[in-house]
């Protein structure tokens, strides 16, 4: 029968003013164990090598998993020791009452148990071995070689294979990232205002994936994460003077070894050369003044007009840093987008950098308003930059990616700016793609992340993906005959470790769960995306067994996936720690 542990705690009163300090108790328990059971119960034990697990008589072993349609409970066989007893499982989720599944008894002969659900669901099963009578020390059930199976609830796509080239090459590749730019900003990703009128033309005839989050909510650690293909975790670059490893296989590496001519235009001195990020890049640009979109686009025609094709293919990065903080507009698009900030802007910059930011809605509104017509402004630098490949035959035939590395935050958590937390607005960012002579656009609602566009480019061009790259290849997406998987699409983590805070998050389907990690143990929020995109209501407590399960993602991916690469501190001189410290970076 069940037992039951009963708190009481003396009722303190609710303030009766602003000026009384009392407060409701609050009680929190990071952990709380219960020893015993039967006093003839050992501890279960598992004997790895031997693949076996041993629950003595009066024993249980619970486990948080994740269920997929047709999941099975499989034992190769059951060994029943001493007393007469039988071994029963049972299955609890956050929405339905425990149910015992089956009841194993002496006899058995191993085989399967069926724990039916719907959809992926998260459960706790309970394995619990009882005695008909008073058990002997020592006896109890072995389950030889347990284990959770499931068939695979993914339907696969049409059989992916490279195209070959139609002529001497590979197409050319141009990745365009747009820094610190929101998805929720753009008008194919569902925004009201005529902010981007040519990334929406562009997406008419290119693949929108519609629910893209990113590894990290900064600079460096999601740009190290595009480049590599790796978690943050894995790669490294995650603090403010750590520098991408010279271990690292990078995107522009691995085109280099197939044969491309690459070339980078960075702005962003958080991907300074001596950050690690020219890895692979043939010749690598920094622009560091005059840094607006058009003065980059500018940059990049000038050496294309002076570019000496030798027959290799090109990569070519074009960064652009338009709406980063400050957000200051040029005259244009402060009249057309933000007409009532130019006073505001004015006062704005006379400030000291740490004063500029407060919570007035007054502020908000000026701020939102001129990260609009940043945002504007670099769209339409982002149309002149393809109607100036167009000019230059370079945009049919490529395959043309736009992407940011994080989004920005305008008090929706309580803070402003980026890499202070793992919300949407910081990590859910534009990926749009199009493929060489595509003309009908396609939307993707399976999640995607940053590492996901190394491995894609590799595998549409052919080219061998590093075994160390984290992500997955999407390039099926670029078949006439792709069918969008069922299920819900690779889960995805993100990192922030910076400045001494670790703050992780996983998305698995609908589902999303963000863990702040401090002395006295983890702090957890849970969302349903589906129902609440905006990431407001917590339902830790409503859905425990979610949260547990979802909590064993993070764990497990913190401390296995790849191999780390070695963390490295870089060298920065006296320009580069100024750049930085113009764009917030170190104070």
């Amino acid at each position: 029968r069940d037992n039951r542990i009963v708190f009481r705690y003396r009722h303190v009163r609710e303030p009766d003013g602003p000026d009384d300090d009392r407060r409701r108790l609050a009680v929190a328990f990071y952990r709380l164990e219960l020893a015993g059971g039967s006093r003839q119960a050992g501890s279960p034990r598992a004997d790895a090598e031997r693949g076996t697990l041993f629950l003595p008589y009066g024993s249980q072993l619970a486990y948080v998993v994740r269920l997929e349609p047709q999941t099975e409970l499989r034992v190769k066989r059951l060994a029943f020791r001493g007393s007469s007893g039988h071994l029963d499982v049972w299955l609890e989720t956050d929405t339905a009452e425990p149910r015992r599944m089956a009841r194993l008894e002496k006899g058995g002969q191993g085989g399967a148990v069926g724990l039916p659900v719907d959809e992926p669901t998260p459960g706790r099963l309970v394995l619990r071995a009882l005695a008909e009578g008073t058990a002997e020390r020592e006896a109890g059930v072995l389950l030889e070689e347990p284990e959770l199976w499931s068939g695979d609830p993914v339907q696969q796509a049409a059989a992916w294979r490279a195209p070959e080239p139609d002529g001497p090459r590979r197409p050319h590749i141009v990745l365009y990232l747009v820094d610190t730019l929101r998805s929720d900003r753009l008008g194919v990703y569902g925004y009201e205002r005529p902010l981007t009128p040519r990334l929406d033309e562009f997406a008419r005839e290119a693949v929108v994936f519609e629910r893209a989050v990113g590894q990290s909510s900064w600079t460096r650690a999601s740009i190290a994460s595009i480049f590599t293909g790796l978690w943050p975790h894995t790669h490294g670059a995650i603090g403010r003077r750590d520098r991408l490893s010279e271990e690292a296989v990078t995107l522009a590496e691995a085109l280099a070894a197939g044969g491309y001519h690459t070339v980078a235009f960075a702005t962003n001195p958080n991907i300074d050369e001596r950050f690690g990020f020219s890895q692979g890049f043939e010749e690598y640009y920094h622009v560091r003044r005059g840094t607006d979109s058009p003065r980059v686009t500018a940059r990049v025609l000038q050496w294309l007009d002076q570019w000496e094709d030798d027959g290799r293919p090109l990569f070519l990065f074009v960064h652009t840093v338009d709406p980063h903080d400050p957000y200051t507009p040029p005259p244009e698009f402060m009249e057309r987008f933000a007409p009532e900030s130019k006073e505001y802007l004015e006062e704005r910059a006379a400030q000291r950098r740490r004063d500029r930011w407060s919570t007035t809605e007054e502020n908000l509104w000026h701020m939102n308003r001129l990260y609009d017509a940043e945002v504007a402004f670099n769209d339409a630098s982002f149309g002149v930059f393809l109607d100036e490949l167009r000019e230059r035959a370079l945009y049919d035939d490529s395959i043309l990616a736009f992407v940011s590395d994080h989004g920005e935050e305008f008090q929706e958590h309580g803070n402003f700016t980026h890499g202070k937390n793992l919300f949407a607005e910081t990590l859910d960012f534009p990926f749009v793609i199009r493929f060489p002579g595509q003309r009908e656009g396609r939307r993707v609602a399976t999640p995607v992340q940053h590492t996901d566009l190394m491995p894609t480019l590799l595998d549409y061009l052919g080219l061998p993906i590093p075994d160390a790259v984290e992500g997955r290849s999407l390039a099926a997406v670029a078949d006439p005959r792709f069918e969008e998987p069922a299920g819900s699409g690779a889960r995805i983590f993100s990192h922030l470790e910076l400045d001494g805070s670790l703050i992780l998050s996983v998305v698995d389907g609908d589902w999303k769960m963000i863990e702040w990690h401090a002395r006295r143990g983890p702090h957890r929020a849970l969302f349903n995306l589906r129902e609440d995109p905006g990431e407001t209501v917590n339902l830790a407590d409503r859905y425990p067994i979610r949260t547990a399960v979802m909590a064993r993602m993070l764990t497990e991916r913190l401390e296995g996936g790849g191999a780390r690469l070695r963390r490295e501190e870089a060298e920065l001189d006296e320009e580069l720690e100024r750049s930085l410290k113009a764009l917030g970076y170190l104070q």
